[in-house]
């Protein structure tokens, strides 16, 4: 037995055992972390689950005990001794100090200037940590400091804390404070707060009597700025303006240009005139004011001539500029539609309202008084005579009294009060005849028929006077136009377009009317033209970026928006905007489906109030009416 003894230090013994293990297995149960398998070289990874937790919780305890530190922070009063290996962990700034050639590198004590005691404290725990607790009175003080020593997750969490407790009081504080420290997605988040509750931050008082001349220019010039009526923006800026006169009524003229003077009531601007001894001796003021009560005239058909220059000051603020509703036509199957749409310039985007009583292709829509008109039209069963009101505070479609004559491809307009249904076709005449609706004996009565029949027309309204554009009799596409003078009750030839269309949109705007798309015979058009009435002429403009015969044209603050149609091939559901002090069109959110031969109308009723319809359940009944 003696000879079975391994002799120790034995060469081959030594071998015996190297080969042994190179044969063995691994034992099945192994510390957490190993691998399964050897790799080629016979060797087995093992990983500590938690030794980088253990160490960290090491280098807190450390910390806390005062051991191995390497550097004193000192702020104000206050100091802490700290691993620099931590910090530069941490930040950046913190890396570059004690790794370059700074004097701070060598230093054992470094003072950090202009950051707030607590919020240091906060930061090192946070450094040893992870965790911090954010609180609404000290989160801009560590928000501050995160931000100096740019310790990003940290600034992060901190905006996002800020950006949740938003205020009217504190809005424009925020805003300026994120600018400051180049937070922009904070400072964005602010000054969109701000703008969307201009009114409350206004009344908050302090921080807006105190905000800077530049941010207050931003604010004045946003499109978005939520306010009922101009005269909100007007007198915010006056109040901020006599807050200290000294300093700041030689900003006025400059801030003055950003209110859109030409959108108050023209008594109003007429009494700031007169009244306001700020405005009153300062010469460029009264050059605005002078501006804004000739934009008035203008528009009231109190001043001849071509119309003053348009810019954003005659454009309306989003909030107030009212909506486009798109109703009925040709749904992306051909089918006559009932439903009913408006766009949210807010959002850009498309929201649902309810559904008209009476499905309607190539309808006439207009909007009087906050309310929208759909008339006639198709059923592709039958012509219709049948009119009907949608009133967007109980969202419910009402009929009223029919026309005299069933039609479809009409023109529908409003002049001085009432409706005016011209022209259109049935399947065997297309009509010349024209009907205006009174609202308060609800009747149709005929006046004066145009000079030509025409289906499928265009109209729109300029200088009190009903246009006529274009249309078609039988197969024909017509370039000719009509004007209608109420006074007169008489129709006249004016200059004719120069593309036949029929089929087409057509709106006034700053002074002139545009004529967009349509067919020539069978052939979609992507063209739009421009009527001078002044010069009686039409010229062409910039071309939409498809063709759209079919196509629903409203305008809204400031810009035309032309609306679904049809290509040649398919019904559209894109729509786009046409600005035309740039000549340029740009595609905005698309319709809920593809139409064509909609009715479409600028309405004035709030886009706020309409977002609430967005829910609505389908029905239009007592009980609907009374919860609207």
């Amino acid at each position: 037995m003696a000879g079975n003894k391994a002799r120790k230090g034995c060469p081959e013994d030594e071998g015996r055992r190297d080969s042994s293990l190179r044969d063995a297995r691994p034992v099945s149960r192994r510390p957490a972390g190993m691998s399964d398998a050897l790799d080629e070289a016979g060797q087995l990874t093992y990983a500590a689950p938690d030794v980088a937790q253990q160490s960290f919780r090491r280098l807190r305890q450390f910390f806390d005990d005062g051991q191995l530190c390497d550097v004193q922070l000192r702020v104000g009063n206050r100091s802490w001794r700290c691993h620099r290996l931590v910090l530069a962990c941490c930040s950046p700034y913190f890396h570059a100090m004690f790794t370059t050639p700074l004097a701070e590198s060598q230093q054992q004590e470094v003072t950090i200037g202009d950051i707030d005691e607590v919020a240091m404290d906060k930061l090192i725990q946070f450094a040893y940590t992870g965790v911090v607790q954010l609180t609404v009175e000290g989160v801009q003080a560590l928000l501050h400091a995160s931000s100096v020593l740019q310790m990003e997750p940290l600034t992060r969490a901190c905006s996002g804390f800020v950006r949740a407790h938003l205020e009217p009081a504190n809005a424009l504080g925020v805003w300026q404070f994120a600018e400051s420290h180049g937070l922009r997605g904070l400072a964005r988040s602010a000054e969109l707060f701000a703008r969307g509750n201009f009114p409350k931050v206004v009344s908050s008082g302090r921080e807006f009597l105190a905000l800077g001349t530049q941010h207050m220019a931003r604010l004045l010039a946003a499109a978005d700025l939520n306010v009922e009526s101009e005269a909100q923006v007007y007198e915010a800026l006056m109040s901020w303006v006599r807050h200290d006169i000294g300093s700041r009524a030689a900003d006025l003229p400059g801030l003055l240009s950003r209110v859109r003077l030409p959108l108050l009531p023209p008594g109003y601007v007429r009494k700031r005139a007169e009244d306001e001894e700020l405005l009153c001796g300062c010469h460029r003021c009264r050059d605005l004011l002078d501006e804004a009560r000739d934009q008035q005239l203008w528009r009231a058909g109190l001043l001849v001539g071509l119309p003053p220059a348009p810019g954003e000051r005659s454009r309306p603020r989003h909030s107030y500029a009212g909506t486009i509703f798109c109703v009925g036509g040709r749904d992306a199957n051909g089918e006559p539609s009932s439903s009913t749409e408006f766009y949210s310039i807010a959002d850009n985007k498309w929201l649902k309202a309810a559904d008209m009583t009476t499905r309607r292709r190539h309808v006439g829509v207009v909007s009087v008084d906050g309310k929208l008109f759909a008339v006639g039209g198709s059923d592709d069963k039958h012509h219709l005579a049948s009119a009907e009101v949608f009133d967007p505070s109980t969202n419910c479609w009402k009929l009223i009294c029919p026309m005299n004559v069933p039609r479809r491809g009409l023109g529908l307009c409003q002049l001085s009060g009432p409706l005016y249904a011209i022209g259109g076709m049935d399947d065997t005449t297309f009509f010349n005849t024209v009907e205006r609706y009174d609202s308060q004996s609800d009747s149709w009565t005929a006046v004066a028929p145009m000079k030509s029949p025409r289906g499928g027309v265009a109209v729109a309204i300029l200088k009190d006077c009903i246009y006529a554009i274009g249309g078609n009799v039988g197969q024909t596409s017509l370039s000719t136009c009509e004007r209608y003078d109420p006074h007169l009750n008489k129709w006249s030839y004016v200059s004719g377009m120069t593309q036949r269309r029929a089929g087409a949109g057509a709106v006034a705007l700053d002074g002139f009317i545009y004529v967009v798309g349509g067919f020539d015979n069978n052939l979609p058009l992507s063209s739009v033209e421009r009527y001078d009435s002044e010069l009686d002429r039409w010229v062409g403009v910039r071309p939409m970026s498809t063709s759209r015969g079919g196509v629903g044209v409203a305008q809204l603050a400031g810009r035309l928006f032309a609306v679904g149609g049809h290509n040649g091939s398919r019904y559209l559901d894109s729509v786009e905007a046409y600005d035309p002090s740039l000549d340029r069109w740009e595609l905005v959110a698309n319709i809920h489906g593809g139409r064509a031969g909609p009715g479409t109308a600028h309405c004035s009723c709030s886009t706020p109030a309409l977002a609430a319809l967005n829910n609505y359940d389908g029905n239009c009944n007592d009980d609907n009416e009374e919860s609207s």
